[in-house]
């Protein structure tokens, strides 16, 4: 029993005495890996290769958490442009190094980077939109990248026939924030369709009250003639484009086929109008006693309409 209490003893004292040289051989493992690593990245920084040298900073610092270290880092970030990374290695190290001696050229150093402007890098969707910028008209058109002041941004994207889109962006020190954004077309509109006006009378063909009758007997029925025929015609092929519609409705169909409706109803109308205005020339020929004989068609055409409108002078 007595032996055993000695032999538990014993190794108790063993593990006691012996822990601390395993620590400490262990610390001392660390702090050789962190001078050598420390030590090449003095030397990458010296050559110029800074992302290898920040590499091996970070590996030293890995090794044996020196702040001073950190310093190093940030040296080596804000050779790399990667300001943001910069300004947090260097104020993680003001936090844990407060009495630096470095100090003040520290802050100034991240007062700079603080400064480091910023890029816009904006796209439309469809391209060549206008940009507003703060409430400010931008230069150029999307896609484009625009240099600013770091922190908030308004930014507008408009184009003809589209929705103005806008987006709040937030670009820190040195970044590059990248806007998207889709604009949406606007419904269309219908266009009033003018309305051209047709006057015709005997004076216009250069002859007498006899020639400017035949003259006008001519023109309304040939009027007449080629307006029908025209109706007619397109008539038929408005038919066709409704049989090609129920076949295949597409949009582009129905298109088509009410514009071809609409030009056939013109075509009939003007037609019909100079047809009854040719009737009316020829059972009053002969009896006309002005001097003046005039003709007055106007086609009219609209969004959802479409004729003719004559007038006579005897």
């Amino acid at each position: 029993m007595r032996l055993s209490f000695g032999l538990a003893l014993a190794a108790a004292l063993f593990i006691a005495t012996s822990a601390p040289v395993v620590v400490h051989a262990q610390s001392d493992e660390n702090r050789k890996a962190a001078r050598s690593a420390y030590a090449l990245g003095q030397k990458l920084f010296a050559e110029d290769r800074f992302e290898e040298s920040k590499a091996a900073f970070e590996e030293a610092f890995a090794a044996v958490p020196n702040p001073v270290v950190l310093k190093s880092i940030a040296e080596c970030e804000a050779r790399l442009k990667q300001v943001g990374a910069a300004i947090d290695s260097f104020e993680r190290f003001l936090k844990e190094q407060p009495e630096s001696k470095d100090r003040a050229d520290i802050e100034a150093k991240l007062e700079e980077l603080r400064k480091t402007p910023a890029v816009l890098v904006l796209h439309s969707d469809p391209p060549g939109a206008a940009i507003r910028l703060n409430g400010q008209p931008g230069a150029g058109a999307t896609p484009i990248e625009i240099t600013v002041p770091p922190g908030e941004h308004n930014v507008e994207l408009s184009a003809d026939g589209y929705d103005a889109a806008t987006k709040t962006v937030v670009a820190g020190p040195g970044e590059r924030a990248e806007v998207r954004l889709t604009l949406t077309a606007l419904p269309p509109t219908a266009e009033p369709v003018a309305e051209p006006d047709i006057t015709l009378s005997a004076d216009d063909f250069g002859g007498s009250d006899d020639e400017g009758s035949s003259v006008a007997l001519w023109v309304t029925g040939s009027v007449a003639v080629v307006g029908l025929a025209a109706g007619t015609v397109l008539g038929i092929m408005t038919l066709s484009k409704q049989s090609d519609f129920e076949d295949k409705p597409t949009e582009k169909a129905a298109d088509d086929g009410e514009q071809l409706a609409l030009f056939a109803d013109v075509g009939f109308g003007v037609g019909a109008i100079a047809a009854v205005t040719f009737g009316v020339l020829l059972l009053t020929d002969g009896d006309a006693e002005s001097d003046d004989l005039g003709l007055r068609v106007a086609p009219v055409v609209s969004a959802t309409e479409a004729g003719a409108v004559a007038s006579m002078r005897f």
